[in-house]
């Protein structure tokens, strides 16, 4: 029971139900909300149904909300045709993937033969994308063939010097 007055959803507020002592609405019959009015289904009002606004404040389904742009406005930032996010998308670098592998390889097998050329090569493409204003992307491809690149290499040197010091 609840100790709220007038709850719908309790025998004896505006909901009354038929109560066969077991405390749960009986099948068929609302269960929420006011009762049906007259010439209303039961249920309230219908998907689509025109709404009065009164429920919590609402608007009513067609009136326009405070600054909401007319239909058929355009959309600040709406995607155009033919690209996902909303613009234009820039061009990735001719040799970001190269970058990414070389870097990759330096860290797995190849030490210093990719790692270098991961260095040069991705400070080269990371100063023409910056120098770009943003016609060229893949800067996060570059730059992570980059840093491996620069891992790789620190790293073939450590153990060079390990082993020559071992000996």
């Amino acid at each position: 029971m609840s100790n709220y007055p007038n709850d719908p959803n309790q025998p004896g507020g505006n909901g009354e139900q038929p109560n066969d002592g077991s405390g749960y609405p009986q099948y068929g019959q609302p269960q929420y909300g006011n009762p049906p009015q007259e010439g209303q289904q039961p249920g309230g009002p219908q998907y689509g149904a025109p709404h009065d606004g009164s429920q919590y404040g609402a608007q009513s389904y067609g009136a326009p909300q405070y600054g909401a742009q007319p239909y058929g406005a355009p959309q600040y930032g709406a995607p155009q045709p033919g690209s996902p996010y909303g613009g234009v998308m820039p061009q990735e670098h001719q040799r970001g993937t190269l970058i990414l592998v070389l870097g990759i390889l330096s860290l797995v097998c190849c030490g210093l033969f990719t790692g270098i050329p991961a260095i040069i090569m991705g400070r080269q493409a990371m100063q023409e994308i910056d120098a770009s204003g943003g016609a060229i992307g893949g800067r996060g491809k570059v730059k992570a063939g980059f840093i491996c690149g620069i891992i790789g290499t620190a790293w073939t040197v450590v153990v060079v010097i390990i082993r020559l010091a071992a000996h």
